[in-house]
């Protein structure tokens, strides 16, 4: 249902614009509350968005903004576009004002279907009032049956012949529900190809329960009652033997936790423990083993809502509003989802059986699905909610089955290998950009917790993999750096002599934070974001003698490079990076040794990997109607189309656009490169300005190195170097140039 704000965007004569421009919805915080007592779908849809979103932690949450009324409120407003065949995209924008200060929090995406015989079935399940319901667990088993029996995608996925995990647990007969251990030697007994299993993917949290040592394994080996188990082991064990399995793999209960020799052992067997599961199911609501995989919801706001609209030259006609942020909200930011180590568990499963807060929802090569939405979720293929970088979650587990499956080429993985599908590089850019945002409870785990993945990859490709990184992704893959907006915590070992360091300083995974991969190498486009001066002579990583029951690295690196010299000056505060100051090369990135900085200035030479033209992208405006962003661009020649020998100046991408199009005109003879996609969702999230910075950078290094552009064109100097602001004087930039001659 809808409240009657809601329902007033169906009704009417303006809405039937779908240009994409942003009418008013709510004024009030009141009356987005109002909506969510009424439950009505949108109004809850977008509470939820609100509670998912950090910004809201400096606002004192929802209830307290439903406080102050509309004097320091919100504002949502929408806009309507066409989608792909009969569909209409609904995008719903957030924004809180406080006296003069208007933010953006968050954005929400519908889709609008018609009701017909395609859509009807989707929305017609009667959802249960709780995930353990018969109904919810026979639709479970129907995605699971159904996908063994007829998937032939993931039926080409064989488990490997003859692996056989070192210890499964015996989900016994609902009869007596009883449980125990079985080792090797039990398993032996049995031909391996009958053996099958189902793995369990769930949080640790800080609480205690019953894990496998060396002392109890041999009391675990007998039966067991099933009450001496945490609650979500329990319903683990239930839904196993629901799904027609008789064997289950959970980590803290096959594994020897009071040993390392075992833990190093079987944490080397991930990558073949969960491919060869039947299925893994992921408690993925819950933040401790006693949560369960079971939990309450309201029916209401988790269905696909049917509305009959009240449009000028369309009168009652029934449309479908479907959530496409449900499974984010659900599942993306679930408690389990910030566990390191799950990210390779989901990766690698073959079936995916996830227990979120409000919904089950399933996950093969072939469907993506939830209860609301049973034969398969409805994504709205012009917004990529999952990743900014053209890379997501189903282009990653995909690739990884076929992998697998042993569809991929052998040999170095390249761009051009694949003209129709995600690089490696670009795989691997996504794995370590989540990957590295994720929570450890043991932080020297921080490349283990990632092997299984790497093992697969390795099958399709001789590339070496050092310590995070891959050799032919080298030296540019060096250039790593924090995502925008995140905070770096070098790992103990930088101020701790008494630690030694889990990974080589040059490695991403010497640190605790979100990395982000440099957007291309020169590996991959020569003519790309980068210029590349320096060269790769040697590289090399070791695992540590001297660590006593913990996996570290050790490595090296050896480059052909240009030195420069360049001062660190440290802050207050020892866990931020300071600022790297040189008159040669503004914003280079050094990799400082795993010892204490113990001088307030320190001198060094750094090593020049990679040049940049594009930087430095800053926000301009106060509300999203007149926000834009700028970039600066670095030019440091001497080639006589330009005046200046070194220059800096700040440039909008409206800019670029109208510097393309002159160019076009006077430069007939030049093919000119295009400029990165506009982008009408998320516009100034941190991982699509550093994308779009990445792609102007392209654009610019190509035009910049054109040598009849360098001889021939009269605006490229000008543009680079500042000089044309008659040109571009919308811009609003005027005068924001600094330089030499």
């Amino acid at each position: 249902m809808l409240c009657s704000y809601c329902q007033e965007i169906f009704t009417g004569e303006r809405n039937l614009k779908l240009d994409g421009s942003l009418r008013y919805h709510l004024y009030w915080v009141t009356d987005l509350m109002q909506g969510v007592r009424r439950r009505c779908f949108i109004c809850s849809a977008l509470k939820r968005a609100v509670l998912a979103n950090g910004k809201l932690n400096k606002l004192e949450g929802i209830e307290g903004l439903e406080a102050t009324g509309g004097v320091d409120g919100f504002i949502s407003k929408y806009s309507m576009r066409q989608g792909t065949g009969d569909t209409i995209g609904l995008t719903f924008r957030l924004i809180t004002h406080h006296a003069v200060r208007i933010q953006l929090i968050t954005e929400r995406h519908m889709l609008i279907r018609p009701r017909n015989a395609k859509t009807k079935e989707t929305v017609s399940i009667d959802l249960d009032k709780s995930t353990s319901s018969p109904g919810s667990l026979d639709m479970a088993t129907k995605w699971y049956k159904q996908c063994r029996a007829s998937h032939s995608t993931c039926g080409a996925i064989s488990p490997q012949l003859g692996f056989v995990p070192s210890r499964l647990i015996d989900v016994g007969h609902s009869h007596n529900s009883r449980w125990r251990i079985l080792t090797c030697d039990d398993l032996s007994m049995r031909k391996p190809h009958d053996i099958e299993y189902m793995t369990l993917s769930h949080c640790w949290g800080g609480s205690s329960f019953l894990t496998l040592t060396s002392t109890n394994l041999e009391r675990l080996r007998q039966e067991m009652p099933v009450s001496v188990l945490p609650k979500t082991f329990q319903q683990a064990l239930y839904v196993t033997r629901r799904l027609g399995c008789q064997l289950l793999w959970i980590d803290s209960l096959c594994i020897m936790q009071d040993s390392w020799q075992d833990w190093r052992q079987e944490s080397c067997k991930m990558s073949g423990i969960y491919s060869n599961a039947v299925c893994n199911i992921a408690a993925t609501g819950s933040s401790n083993p006693y949560g369960g995989l079971f939990q309450s919801r309201d029916v209401v706001v988790n269905t696909p809502c049917i509305v009959q609209t009240n449009l000028k030259d369309d009168v009652n006609h029934l449309v479908v509003i479907t959530d496409c942020s449900l499974d984010v909200d659900q599942v993306m930011h679930a408690p389990l989802n910030q566990r390191g180590w799950v990210l390779q568990e989901c990766l690698l499963s073959r079936r995916l059986l996830q227990f979120a807060n409000e919904q089950i929802f399933w996950r093969c090569q072939q469907l993506d699905a939830c209860e609301a939405q049973p034969h398969g979720v409805i994504y709205d293929p012009a917004v990529n909610i999952i990743s900014h970088y053209g890379v997501d979650e189903l282009s990653l587990r995909r690739y990884v089955s076929q992998v697998q499956a042993g569809t991929t080429p052998s040999g170095p993985i390249r761009d051009d290998d694949h003209a129709d599908a995600p690089s490696f590089y670009n795989l691997w850019q996504y794995v370590i950009r989540d990957y590295s945002c994720l929570s450890l409870t043991q932080t020297t785990d921080k490349l283990v917790a990632l092997s299984g993945v790497v093992d697969i990859l390795q099958q399709a490709s001789d590339d070496q993999y050092l310590a995070g990184l891959w050799r032919s992704h080298l030296p540019a893959a060096l250039l790593w750096h924090r995502r925008l907006g995140s905070r770096l915590r070098p790992f103990y070992a930088h101020f701790d002599k008494r630690r030694s360091a889990r990974a080589p300083s040059w490695s991403w995974a010497s640190l605790d934070g979100s990395i982000i991969l440099p957007w291309r190498t020169e590996n991959q486009d020569p003519s790309g974001a980068y210029k590349p001066l320096a060269t790769l002579i040697a590289a090399t990583v070791w695992e540590d003698p001297a660590a006593v029951n913990q996996y570290r690295v050790k490595g090296l690196v050896k480059l052909k490079a240009f030195l420069m010299q360049a001062t660190f000056r440290k802050t207050v505060d020892l866990l931020d990076y300071g600022k790297l100051e040189s008159d040669a090369l503004d914003n280079s990135i050094v990799a400082m040794e795993d010892t204490p900085l113990e001088a307030s200035n320190i001198s060094l030479f750094c090593a020049v990997i990679c040049s940049r033209l594009v930087k430095n992208p800053q926000t301009h405006g106060s509300s999203p109607r007149t926000m834009y962003t700028s970039y600066e661009i670095h030019t440091r020649t001497n080639i006589p189309a330009f005046k200046l020998h070194q220059s800096v100046v700040r440039r909008r991408y409206s800019d670029f656009e109208y510097f393309r199009d002159i160019l076009e005109r006077e430069s007939a003879r030049v093919t000119i490169p295009p400029l990165p996609g506009k982008v009408f969702t998320n516009r100034f999230s941190d991982d699509v300005i550093e994308h779009r910075r990445e792609g102007l950078q392209r654009f610019l290094y190509i035009v910049a190195t054109h040598p009849l552009l360098q001889t021939g064109s009269k605006v490229l100097g000008s543009f680079i170097q500042g000089e044309l602001y008659s040109s571009f004087s919308y811009s609003g930039l005027q005068g924001e140039k600094r330089g030499d001659a």
